[in-house]
């Protein structure tokens, strides 16, 4: 077997294979004595016909598409091995000779894990902020609570901002009468421009029991399509003006809300947005170390891996719509969008993945980082814990994932997943730079006690 390497970009590979004669002769009488076994012919057993008779039946072109489907995969991978190249995607096939008495000549296009060039990873120092919260952000979201409470109440006064006027509404697209837009006693939050933009400045000012007729362009932004740069007639009847009333902040508001008293809401609204303050920080601490890695990080990131991130984005933002729902088709109208443009969008993201989990790879065979068994174990049985019932017992889901995780490809997926995690965490408490925390402490201990 003669081989010859040709490098392509983003991380493929063309080889071309050549089989010698003898090899290629041998495995076409192989390929004819199946062929052969399989003949039926009357007055004849099976595998019993003569060879003359069986050359005669065959044609020759059946016996060597048979021996290039049986052997040219065999041979591929053998060339692989051979040449030690590791390949991550199904091969693309080309026979380019297969003549009588001469060598089977075919080439095979795949991509291969790149060759990647890390960076010194261990000195990737990134400051770790440690926010703190403030009486202004615990009044904020006591205010936001305050408001989600507040009620309406109906007061003799002209419609303004934040008010809730009630409506009685028709619409007309030139002669078509829009259902869409007609309502009875509709409480309208002005402010929110539900209908149209324009709409809230139309009903600013009016008091209960005024009439009123207008004309709206909708914009061509408008998520349905067919109101887009169309004018809608509108004709209105305020039913009542309300006015929004905030409930008094005392305790038996923060009983309304579940707390014991005030004091004790504050202390709870204090240790929850620390604790989001604190996962932010942490996001953005795990976002500015892994740029780094990868911005010190020499590779040609095959397509193959970008194109499964792709698909994975996809899939996960059509779940999204599901539970909401809706389907990629619909949104993408109502968006008047077409699928490549969200693909460019996430573009950027699905070859940050891949070629972090590449470098993720890299990393965990320089630092020899292992899975143990019961660490699998561990993993295992976690994923399956979500698919168990009442009684324990997993549902034909769990069923289904346990079978597939039970496979060799499947161990390989969460061992893979694990290491993965491992090398993350490894890398994240090498990043961690703790300077900037040490200097505010110590300039905290310097400060003179307040007399």
């Amino acid at each position: 077997m003669d081989i010859t390497i040709e490098k392509l970009e983003k991380s493929q590979i063309k080889l071309t294979v050549t089989i010698p004669v003898a090899v290629a002769s041998e495995e076409k009488k192989k390929a004819f004595a199946k062929l052969k076994s399989q003949l039926k012919i009357q007055g004849f057993r099976k595998g019993k016909i003569p060879e003359s008779m069986a050359r005669e039946l065959i044609p020759a072109e059946e016996v060597t598409s048979e021996m290039l489907q049986a052997c040219v995969p065999e041979w591929y991978f053998e060339a692989l091995q051979q040449e030690g190249i590791r390949a991550i995607s199904q091969p693309k096939f080309e026979i380019t000779s297969v003549e009588d008495d001469k060598p089977v000549v075919f080439t095979a296009q795949t991509n291969v894990y790149p060759e990647i060039t890390l960076g010194d990873y261990r000195s990737i120092k990134i400051k770790h902020s440690h926010p703190k919260v403030t009486d202004k952000d615990v009044n904020e979201s006591l205010d936001l609570l305050r408001q989600r409470s507040a009620t309406y109440e109906a007061q003799d006064k002209a419609a303004a901002k934040d008010d809730v006027i009630v409506l009685t509404t028709k619409a007309k697209m030139g002669e078509e009468e829009l259902k869409a837009f007609t309502r009875e006693n509709y409480q309208h939050y002005i402010g929110e421009n539900f209908f149209a933009p324009g709409f809230d400045d139309e009903v600013i000012g009016l008091k209960k029991g005024d009439t009123k007729e207008f004309s709206l362009t909708f914009p061509k932004e408008y998520p349905l399509e067919r109101y887009r740069n169309n004018k809608v007639d509108f004709a209105i009847t305020v039913v009542e003006v309300k006015i929004r009333v905030l409930p008094v902040l005392d305790d038996a508001f923060a009983k309304t809300i579940g707390a014991k008293s005030l004091a004790d809401l504050k202390q709870e609204l204090e240790h929850s947005l620390q604790h989001s303050k604190e996962h932010e920080a942490e996001q953005q601490f795990q976002k500015d170390f892994f740029a780094a890695l990868i911005k010190q990080t020499k590779m040609d990131t095959p397509a193959v891996l970008i194109d499964d991130e792709l698909d994975k984005i996809q899939k996960e933002f059509e779940w999204r719509l599901n539970q909401q729902g809706l389907n990629l088709e619909t949104y993408l109208s109502a968006q008047n969008k077409k699928l490549e443009e969200l693909q460019k969008n996430w573009l950027p993201q699905a070859e940050e993945v891949a070629k972090l989990e590449l470098i993720l790879d890299e990393i965990a065979k320089t630092e020899k980082i292992a899975v143990k068994p019961a660490e699998l174990d561990s993993e295992f049985h976690q994923w399956l814990s979500s698919f168990r019932d009442q009684k324990g017992h997993l549902t034909d889901e769990g069923r289904n994932l346990q079978r597939n995780l039970s496979t060799p490809n499947g161990r390989l997926y969460l061992t893979q997943l694990i290491r993965r995690n491992k090398t993350r965490q490894f890398l994240l408490n090498l990043g961690h730079d703790h300077t900037s925390h040490q200097e505010t402490e110590e300039k905290k201990s310097k400060i003179p006690a307040k007399k």
